[in-house]
């Protein structure tokens, strides 16, 4: 245990953790700078009263025996997740949540629960306003813009060395397109299109079409591109 606090005491990302009783037996100094809670703060207190995370509709996801909790004893991996927690003035942020269970070797006692967190307010904002671009071209019936039936071949792009088909393939999904109204403009299938689309994430470093189109729209790769 003494190397794993060492390396938690010196990381960047906040880190608390929870005993089979839910109570928090470990914080470290990133955790405070996030939260703003001293460690003799929060020590020996239940995680959901210190981090009350609410789910996006304001649902109570940390609470007794929460999935975290439910997971842990049976020994199952827990998915990473995203929740809205105050911080100590009040203020509310979008924490973004990696989970790990410590074995704990001695005496055949209980595992630990590890809560890895950072600051993903200004992600979740970017990610709630390409939603809400693409809920508006949809609303709105936007058609998919003509694409010219000689376009240019592939060629590496400046920017996350995205290919000219990838980028007509982005600045589609930034109208609000399906995947069928993608292929349809661009006279290709269905298959290839959700390869390009798959490309793409990999080469943006993300994890959904709505995270892309909102870092395409702060990257300028698809400038001009929105409507509504």
């Amino acid at each position: 245990m003494y190397p794993l606090l060492v390396a938690l005491e010196r990381a960047a990302d906040g880190a608390y953790l929870v005993d089979a009783e839910q109570r928090i037996v470990y914080w470290n100094p990133a955790a405070e700078r996030l939260l703003g809670y001293a460690a003799q703060e929060v020590l020996g207190k239940p995680c959901y009263q210190v981090v009350p995370g609410l789910q996006g509709d304001r649902r109570p996801w940390c609470r007794v025996r929460c999935p975290v909790w439910a997971a842990a004893q049976q020994e199952q991996p827990v998915d990473s997740f995203r929740v809205v927690v105050p911080d100590k003035e009040g203020v509310l942020r979008w924490l973004s949540f990696t989970i790990l269970v410590v074995p704990l070797d001695q005496n055949g006692g209980s595992p630990l629960m590890l809560h890895l967190f950072r600051d993903a307010t200004d992600e979740h904002q970017r990610m709630a306003f390409a939603e809400h671009v693409l809920s508006l071209a949809e609303r709105f019936h936007l058609s998919p813009p003509a694409v010219p039936s000689a376009a240019k071949p592939p060629e590496a792009s400046s920017d996350f060395n995205l290919t000219q088909r990838e980028r007509d393939v982005l600045s589609l999904l930034a109208r609000g397109c399906s995947t069928e109204e993608i292929a349809e403009a661009l006279s290709i299938s269905v298959f290839t299109v959700r390869n390009h689309i798959q490309n793409i994430l990999h080469k943006l470093q993300v994890h959904s079409r709505s995270a892309a189109v909102a870092l395409a729209f702060e990257r300028g790769l698809v400038a001009g591109d929105r409507r509504g």
